[in-house]
């Protein structure tokens, strides 16, 4: 017979497998990239998120509107540039 497990989810929502272990989840919040507090590019306002067309490939770009020396092949946390805005899956 099955047993009930409790699990932990995380509050930003960002679709991180859940944990059996509510430390471990409270890890995960304090460096989710959904986390405000962290100001990473995913919540920030001034990311675009775009498609270039290069005649047979397609190309997703990101982009700072603010900073464009900003190298968003590696997602940043901590910008001093950071502008809240509700999440969206980028």
């Amino acid at each position: 017979m099955p047993i009930k497990v409790t699990a932990w989810a995380c509050k930003w929502k960002c679709g991180s497998k859940v944990q059996t272990s509510r430390a471990r989840m409270i890890f995960h919040e304090n460096k989710c990239f959904r986390n405000p507090s962290r100001r990473a590019c995913q919540t920030c306002k001034n990311l675009r998120d775009y498609v270039e067309n290069d005649d047979y490939i397609s190309w997703r770009v990101l982009e700072c509107h603010v900073d464009a020396t900003i190298d968003l092949t590696t997602k940043r946390c901590d910008c001093k540039k950071w502008e809240w805005e509700e999440c969206q899956s980028k």
